[in-house]
């Protein structure tokens, strides 16, 4: 019998979300989709030029170092241990307090020292850039949506329980997904207000979902 009742609510889900889908999803006009596919490809193709370098013009130099040569290493507090290192390989890693590039290349520009960029300098500000471009389009485009689809699966879930017999085991399951579309729009809209025969379910998972967040910060801040 359980198995049954799980078929019977996953078929009464997926009844809801292609009723609530049919709102929010257009089909394309004939003879566009071509059109619109060239029209958002172009703006993500780069064709790049090869370039090469037949003789390097940059100065050379030779291992160990004389750090006196070295321009800029004042600015520098290096242990006696980084300094060593500094001379036997040409670089050196040592802790910095600046948390992002950005950061450290204005503070360097400022005070005139030179910068060697390299290329992981630039993926990270293109990773910046597509978290930025990522956190927007979540905030602006897709939040409003998915409300938007939520509280028509809400709707339209909720209008099919009460439609459903009192005490059946289609009514507890259509209860179900009314509870539980209810959770994901209450953690994206907190001011929403579940169906009254699911408010103390749904109020009792959002509890769980705190709790675990919760602790899942706690063991983050403690690693």
């Amino acid at each position: 019998m359980q198995k049954y009742a799980y078929a019977l609510l996953a078929l009464i889900a997926l009844v809801t979300l292609c009723l609530a889908l049919q709102r929010f999803i257009a089909p394309p006009e004939v003879g566009k989709s071509s059109h619109i596919e060239a029209r958002w490809t172009q703006h993500f193709v780069y064709v790049g030029k090869e370039v090469r370098v037949e003789v390097a013009s940059a100065p050379q130099y030779e291992l160990p170092l004389d750090l006196s040569r070295v321009r800029c290493l004042e600015y520098f507090k290096l242990s006696p241990r980084a300094r060593e290192l500094l001379a036997k390989n040409g670089f050196v890693v040592v802790p910095g307090t600046y948390l992002d590039l950005a950061g450290y290349y204005e503070a360097c520009s400022r005070r005139g020292i030179l910068v060697f960029i390299t290329t992981d300098s630039v993926l990270y500000v293109y990773h910046v850039y597509f978290l930025k471009l990522l956190r927007k389009l979540e905030e602006e485009k897709l939040a409003p949506r998915l409300k938007a689809l939520l509280s028509s699966l809400v709707g339209e879930a909720d209008s099919l329980a009460r439609f459903l017999p009192q005490g059946s085991l289609a009514r507890r399951a259509a209860e179900h997904d009314v509870a539980y579309l209810s959770v994901a729009l209450k953690l994206l809209d907190p001011e929403f207000k579940p169906p009254p025969y699911v408010v103390n379910l749904v109020g009792r998972e959002i509890k769980l979902i705190e709790a675990t967040a919760a602790t899942t910060l706690a063991l983050s801040s403690a690693t």
